[in-house]
């Protein structure tokens, strides 16, 4: 059985995002099972598919990143988030780390 994945895009540029989901497609144990260009349509995604793994990008338009990952951990849904990002604010550390926000 692959594994689930909902990836999300972001607004840095595209080139990482689409070579990862491309290997992920190629990749028998993998499939993508949404790929949501805003953070509020990840959460519903989340809800309606029930994935292994969020890919979530932090810089996303509408709802960011932390956002849905701090909604995401009040629904305890089972599901994993891997992060991606070029950068992150040690402010916002802690609490992508799994860690309360300040």
């Amino acid at each position: 059985m692959p594994i689930r994945l909902v990836v999300a895009e972001s607004d840095d540029p595209p080139l990482v995002l689409e070579a990862l989901e491309d290997l992920l497609q190629e990749a028998p144990e993998f499939e993508v099972v949404a790929r949501c260009p805003r953070g509020e349509e990840i959460l519903h995604a989340v809800r309606q598919h029930t994935p292994d793994v969020v890919i979530l990008a932090l810089r996303m338009p509408g709802m960011g990143g932390l956002e849905v990952l701090r909604e995401l951990r009040q629904a305890q849904l089972p599901t994993r988030v891997v992060l991606l990002t070029a950068s992150l604010h040690d402010d916002d550390l802690p609490e992508a780390l799994g860690g309360s926000p300040k």
